[in-house]
């Protein structure tokens, strides 16, 4: 006997899913893409909550919204871009709290450093244009390992450092922490 119908009541999605039920197979599918868009937004709103905080304590923040948005799904290149504006904001406060020590520096440095970033930025950006999203896909990995080991280095450099200032390549000592 078969019946034609959705019964009134169901063990289970799986079980009325199991009897082809077309109507129970509609919800079941758009009770799993709610389910994955919530984690999704959960994954995302977790990375982004803890890169901001990572970012605030020591720098590397990227080490998260990077791979996050490749966890859930979106290709590499564009998570790449995507990590890149959601960083963007906490650079900039980052800066606006350094503003005492950026104005022990003359313009003519900053203007320096300024180009330089701007100059590499946009290398990368045009470099990451016509990069073949399978190589991107490559390289990153030995890249994130690389700037890990930097990290781990700097940490490592960094906590046996004098008290005394040293200089910097642009000759004027760095400022001692607070």
């Amino acid at each position: 006997m078969t019946v034609d119908r959705a019964p009134t009541a169901c063990i289970g999605l799986s079980l009325c899913a199991r009897r082809n039920y077309p109507l129970m197979e509609t919800f079941t599918r758009l009770g799993m893409e709610y389910l994955t868009a919530i984690f999704e937004f959960v994954t995302l709103s977790m990375a982004a909550f803890l890169a901001g905080v990572l970012n605030a304590i020591a720098g590397g923040g990227s080490f998260l919204t990077f791979p996050a948005p490749i966890f859930v799904g979106m290709p590499p290149i564009p998570a790449n871009a995507t990590s890149a504006a959601a960083v963007l904001p906490g650079y900039l406060s980052g800066a606006a709290g350094f503003l005492p020590e950026l104005r022990s520096h003359s313009c003519r440095e900053l203007a320096l450093l300024l180009s330089l970033s701007v100059i590499g930025g946009v290398a990368g950006a045009l470099l990451l244009l016509v990069t073949p999203s399978e190589v991107f896909s490559f390289v990153v990995p030995w890249l994130l390992l690389f700037a890990t080991l930097l990290f781990a280095s700097a940490i490592k450099s960094a906590s046996g450092v004098s008290a005394k200032p040293r200089p910097n390549p642009l000759g004027k000592s760095l400022p001692r922490w607070r």
